[in-house]
């Protein structure tokens, strides 16, 4: 959903290769399927814009880049809401870990930049929390 921009913001840090070892950008659903290993039967039970599909998009994420933490996002920015049940600015955030999986829900409203800028920030929030746990 944030078309990279989380990837993009980690690795603007200088020294970000020692603890960055990549990302996905699975904006389509048939990517999420392919790449991440996401069921197709989840996104039908479910929407893509789901707390389910983010778990498994992280969890998937983890461990295809054997990554101590994984953040996975899923949403609708706008500005219409596509194939989805999902408002506009409803967007899932997922945080995967040794200790499980993190996922929490969001309306981050309109318009588009700003949904997709909040969910950086929140995402990267997140990753800092559970971090700061172990």
């Amino acid at each position: 959903m944030t078309g990279g921009k989380i990837a993009s913001t980690i690795v603007s840090v200088p020294g970000s290769s020692a603890y960055f070892k990549g990302g996905v950008i699975a904006y389509s659903s048939k990517i999420k399927q392919e790449l991440l290993g996401v069921s197709p039967e989840t996104i039908k039970n479910h929407s893509v814009v789901s707390s389910e599909v983010v778990q498994e998009m992280a969890i998937s994420a983890r461990k295809t880049t054997k990554s101590d933490y994984a953040i996975a996002v899923s949403g609708n920015a706008g500005p219409t809401s596509d194939n989805t049940s999902s408002a506009v600015g409803v967007v899932f955030i997922a945080i995967a870990s040794d200790k499980g999986v993190v996922v929490e829900e969001f309306n981050f409203g309109h318009p588009r930049e700003k949904v997709i800028n909040r969910s950086v920030n929140k995402s990267l929030q997140m990753l800092q929390q559970e971090i700061l746990k172990k």
